[in-house]
């Protein structure tokens, strides 16, 4: 009989929420597929459980070896649908009583938008590029795994930071930061496919037009991005921001977007 996952299993991991802890516990997935289905479930987390014996790997999603033909395919509203999945499943664990939200998946339904792929005009083009030759003169290449930083250095003249939940290459949406002009995706700061990416100077771009990803998320003001910059002193996450007890979900959206 397969040992139960307990929450002392899941205690300590990166990234996991009482409440996601709760759903992990009631759900007893048994493989890493159905681990990662749960809201904010990550790798590491699927790992951790992989080497105590609570996990299986039958697809060899951890290690990456999925089909093709198993990745994603998207035809437009998954992540929305994924959104609202998410943020009931918070929002009926959440003891945040008179907080504008619950979730960072509540605070991106309500104030944010889909991004589709949309092919950049000539002009916008140009802005683009000149942008990111100016962002690499001043601050070298960007950087892996730094997708909030890279963007909100970016995000200045015509192009807006929008932070929200991307759905690229995992099996499951992820909090993510790009940049749009005109409301078109630039994101320079693709997960790594594999070893070989990473070991790239840069992460690989989407510059307005893209296949089997989603984007859904909220642009925010360039003030508001300086002011949480000048506050927290860094380039983090404005939405995740649990060092100041999560701003934005207690407040609301107002003088931010």
């Amino acid at each position: 009989m397969a040992r139960r996952i307990t929450a002392q299993h899941l205690q300590g991991l990166p990234g996991l929420r009482h409440s996601t802890i709760a759903v992990f516990v009631e759900r007893q997935p048994r493989t890493v597929r159905e681990a990662l289905a749960i809201p904010w479930v990550g790798r590491r987390t699927t790992r951790h459980l992989l080497e105590l014996g609570l996990l299986t790997d039958p697809d060899g999603v951890q290690t990456g070896s999925l089909p093709v033909e198993s990745k994603p395919r998207f035809d437009g509203e998954e992540l929305r649908d994924w959104l609202r999945d998410s943020a009931a499943v918070m929002d009926a664990q959440s003891r945040a009583d008179g907080w504008h939200c619950h979730s960072m998946e509540r605070f991106v339904l309500e104030l944010g938008r889909p991004y589709p792929s949309q092919p950049l005009t000539d002009e916008e083009a140009a802005v683009v590029e000149m942008a990111i030759e100016s962002y690499r003169w001043g601050y070298g290449n960007f950087q892996h795994r730094e997708c909030f930083a890279n963007a909100q250095r970016l995000a200045a003249g015509k192009l807006v930071y929008v932070e929200g939940y991307a759905w690229t290459l995992s099996l499951y949406p992820v909090l993510h930061g790009w940049v749009t002009i005109n409301g078109k995706v630039i994101d320079v700061t693709l997960p790594a496919e594999n070893e070989d990416d990473l070991a790239l100077p840069e992460p690989r771009q989407v510059r307005g037009e893209f296949e089997n990803r989603l984007y859904f998320g909220v642009p925010f003001l360039r003030s508001y991005v300086h002011q949480r910059a000048a506050t927290t002193g860094g380039l983090g996450s404005l939405l995740d921001d649990w060092k100041n007890e999560y701003p934005l979900l207690k407040n609301g959206g107002a003088g931010a977007v």
